[in-house]
């Protein structure tokens, strides 16, 4: 009888998305939220909405991902455009973050890419970290997440 090794586990990963904007609590909250994820639930990958990698939430991580062995995901959204285009816009994330990837939602429908975009990022991960207070898709986001069987962390719960 062979003793096959079991594959390691994919690393937890987490998905941050609909912050709102940006201040000093608002970072304090991410930090804090990304550290118990880190410590306590081992993620390892972090998939960040690309507009956030270049401002004080990419700061934040990357601060982070220097402590731990974090992989930092930037996620764009385009749809339509010239390949070199893209390339070079995804060139502009790296670093801050360790790599780009594009989520086609196959819509200009703004409303909709959003929404996809965030779905998208929602069947990646075990996590997700958000700030839902205000946003008018708030229930479309907490339904699909609980479907997904997905931990939210809504910063903005906090008082």
């Amino acid at each position: 009888m062979t003793n096959i090794p079991e594959k390691p586990p994919e690393p937890a990963a987490c998905s941050i998305f609909s912050l709102g904007p940006l201040t000093c609590t608002s970072m304090l909250r991410l930090e804090e939220k990304a550290a118990f994820l880190i410590e306590t639930h081992h993620v390892r990958r972090f998939y960040l909405v690309d507009s956030y990698c270049q401002n004080g939430y990419g700061t934040v991580l990357e601060h982070l991902a220097k402590k731990a062995e974090l992989e930092l995901v930037g996620v764009t959204c385009y749809s339509g455009v010239p390949a070199e285009w893209q390339e070079q816009k995804s060139r502009e994330l790296v670093p801050p973050c360790h790599r780009v990837e594009n989520i086609d939602t196959g819509t200009k429908v703004v409303r909709a890419k959003y929404l996809r975009r965030i779905k998208a990022m929602i069947d990646r991960s075990d996590f997700c970290i958000c700030n839902l207070s205000g946003n008018p898709l708030a229930p479309n986001i907490q339904t699909y997440a609980a479907k997904k069987n997905r931990v939210l962390l809504d910063i903005g719960q906090e008082g």
